[in-house]
């Protein structure tokens, strides 16, 4: 199964990422290293990448892997939590610190390939919006749109059920679970709050539509 991949070695440290290569290889996954990079390639399924590597604009490569469904792993010797956890948010699928072996790297590649088999991640797309289920993070326009745990929830209603028409009450009861507590505004609020942050990232927006002033759907526009 792993004979199907081919990963793309970006490293600053020529012999490093020679020696990645090779090892990698010599465990049946294609693997090349390079010193350049021009685009995320169809080609590759995976990019084993060092956060030193020039010409890179890494919140937006990461998104791009992102939406083309790449594997990433970052090398880095930052040790800063926030930063680390800024390129998870941006979408790479783990990172690795400075010193490690190769065989931590390939034990690292083997365990987000199994989890990736046994939970594979469900990706919604909607004009410029790609949300992801698995890491619950939303993205618009190369960037990660800062939302709410309830306004999440909504968007994931919606973009589920895209074409769907969903009444204030249906969206409350996926939201809150209780429909006793339904006001008639919080659901109005909230798609308000949750619009004004697509709408300001976003270049196709409006992204959600009203109907009979009591249903709310993506936009088809």
């Amino acid at each position: 199964m792993l004979k199907q991949f081919e990963i793309l070695v970006l490293d600053s440290d020529e012999n490093r990422g020679k020696s990645i290569s090779d090892y990698f290889s010599s465990m049946q996954i294609p693997t090349i290293y390079s010193s350049k990079f021009e685009s995320i390639d169809d080609h590759y399924s995976a990019f084993i990448i060092d956060d030193n590597f020039p010409k890179i604009n890494f919140s937006r490569f990461l998104i791009k892997c992102k939406r083309n469904n790449k594997i990433v792993i970052i090398m880095t010797k930052n040790f800063s939590q926030e930063y680390l956890d800024s390129l998870l948010n941006y979408g790479a699928d783990d990172y690795i610190r400075e010193p490690f072996s190769n065989n931590d790297l390939y034990s690292k590649f083997l365990s987000i390939y199994r989890n990736g088999i046994l939970k594979p991640r469900t990706i919604y797309r909607y004009k410029d919006i790609i949300m992801d289920t698995t890491s619950q993070i939303v993205y618009l326009n190369d960037d990660v749109v800062d939302l709410t745990n309830n306004e999440y929830k909504l968007l994931k209603s919606l973009m589920s059920h895209p074409y769907q028409p969903q009444s204030r009450t249906e969206l409350f009861i996926t939201i809150w679970k209780n429909p006793l507590y339904d006001d008639n505004s919080s659901i109005d609020k909230l798609i308000s709050r949750l619009s004004e942050k697509l709408n300001e990232k976003g270049s196709q927006s409006p992204y959600i539509k009203k109907f009979n002033q009591k249903e709310y759907m993506m936009d088809p526009k």
